[in-house]
């Protein structure tokens, strides 16, 4: 039983180290996986938050454009009225220059 008991631990230890070289072979090429991809994926998130800001910052572009459209035609109405103004000003001078001139 000797010779049997022999082989069997001989086989056993083949296994163990056969299966111990994948199990390090698998280890190994998946850590190897991790490292290429980890900075990948932190580029990816990055990208990520960039894309947000962008995103962010064009809506507030778009607000500020349309609160400057605002401001705009709001000046723009205060200008006719002050042109208004001015006109209806020279009339009656021109009106009172007519009267005092009688």
């Amino acid at each position: 039983m000797t010779k049997s008991n022999d082989r069997d631990a001989k086989i056993k230890k083949i296994l163990y180290n056969e299966v111990s070289l994948v199990v390090g072979a698998v280890a190994l090429i998946s850590s190897c996986i991790f490292w290429v991809q980890n900075p990948q994926n932190e580029m990816e998130l990055q990208l990520v938050k960039l894309q947000s800001q962008v995103e962010n910052n064009q809506s507030v572009v778009h607000e500020l454009d349309k609160l400057k459209n605002n401001d705009f035609v709001e000046i723009h109405k205060a200008l006719e009225q002050i042109q208004t103004r001015e006109i209806d000003i020279m009339k009656a001078l021109a009106r009172l220059e007519a009267i005092h001139e009688h």
